[in-house]
């Protein structure tokens, strides 16, 4: 698989993207005018590409220009990779819910396009700093309450259960463990990462099931000022503990912050949650608090195989970057409670060692 300097991007080909692309603006005009936008007799204006992101979607941003121009954005997202079923539907859930989605203007399944409302062009991350962060969480919890208050019964989604908990940990073993690392797992090995699985299973099943995103963090999220920012990547929602977004967010794998900082967000976070009704206030704070670190553990587990994943598969080296961020996670969380004392060891004696011989985290 290669990057864009190769032959191949994300799994398509360059030739099929270029024709796509074009494909995609002719339609974007035709689908415009149809509903009464202005469309200048040369098509939509100030057409061009946005970076990618980690799925196989692509983006254009561009300028109907009139008395007060209007930016949107135009999406590829090809039907055989992408859950386009899902995207459309809960984003009529979230928008209900008053959940700042983009509107969607227009769609066609069978393509795999779509016209969105362009949110900014600025994610929550690249505001994010020592001086902002104490203002622009609380918007973001009113967003991520709002997502968790949806009625996960009466709007069905798949339940983040036991197997697909396993499955996501699996990724550890086979893509950054195996893959990545080239490293072989004795007995203690498979059976410290077994029993650390089981655990972590248990600990997400005993929580709360609420409507999670299941990809929450900064780069998701886009600032809109004074406004409760904007919310995307939101297609593999699923029904799940009520700790994980709330860990996504704040042990984000793209910035981390104090653990003492960390721990009053999490309790600022508990109180608007009890005043929801989300939580029992019969549930103490360490308890939450460690339903919230192991719920990290779980994920940041997962997100090393998908970082690993997206390098090796897929030409995206740029993931590795974050991968010591990632790790760092993982073994202060083992660090700090005794039920993963022998994963600390294994952590620091076995893999810390051959993990400081690789030179893959400075990639671009």
């Amino acid at each position: 698989m290669r990057t864009s300097g190769g032959d191949v991007v994300t799994g398509v080909e360059i030739g099929e993207l270029n024709d796509t692309a074009a494909s995609l603006r002719r339609w974007v005009s035709e689908q415009l005018q149809a509903r009464g936008y202005c469309v200048s007799s040369d098509g939509i204006d100030d057409w061009y590409a946005l970076g990618g992101d980690a799925g196989s979607r692509h983006y254009f941003r561009f300028t109907l220009t009139g008395a007060v121009p209007i930016t949107m954005l135009a999406v590829w997202a090809p039907p055989r990779t992408e859950k386009n079923t899902e995207f459309l539907q809960i984003a009529n859930i979230m928008r209900e819910q008053g959940v700042a989605v983009p509107e969607i203007i227009a769609f066609d399944m069978h393509l795999g396009f779509f016209i969105i409302e362009d949110l900014g062009t600025e994610s929550l991350l690249e505001k994010l700093n020592g001086e902002t962060a104490n203002t622009l969480y609380p918007l973001v919890f009113d967003q991520l309450l709002k997502i968790q208050t949806i009625s996960a019964a009466e709007n069905p989604l798949p339940r983040y259960d036991g197997a697909f908990l396993l499955r996501e940990m699996q990724l550890f073993r086979e893509w950054f463990l195996e893959a990545l690392l080239n490293v072989e797992l004795d007995s203690d090995a498979v059976q410290i990462l077994d029993d650390l699985f089981a655990i972590l299973v248990e600990n997400a099943l005993a929580q709360p099931v609420v409507v999670t995103h299941r990809d929450f963090h900064a780069r998701n999220l886009i600032y809109r000022g004074e406004q409760p920012p904007g919310v995307i990547d939101f297609q593999d929602a699923v029904a799940g503990p009520i700790t994980y977004d709330l860990v996504s967010l704040l042990k984000d794998c793209y910035i981390a912050w104090p653990r003492p900082q960390v721990v009053e967000w999490v309790q600022l976070y508990c109180e608007f949650a009890w005043q929801k009704g989300l939580l029992s206030r019969e549930l103490d704070e360490e308890s939450f608090i460690r339903w919230f670190d192991w719920m990290g553990l779980q994920r940041h587990i997962k997100v090393a195989g998908i970082f690993a994943r997206l390098h090796l598969r897929d030409g995206k080296s740029g993931y590795l970057n974050d991968v010591p961020r990632v790790l760092a996670y993982i073994v202060d969380t083992a660090s700090a409670y005794p039920e993963f004392d022998a994963l600390h060891r294994w952590l620091t004696t076995q893999l810390q060692p051959v993990i400081a011989q690789q030179t893959w985290g400075l990639h671009d």
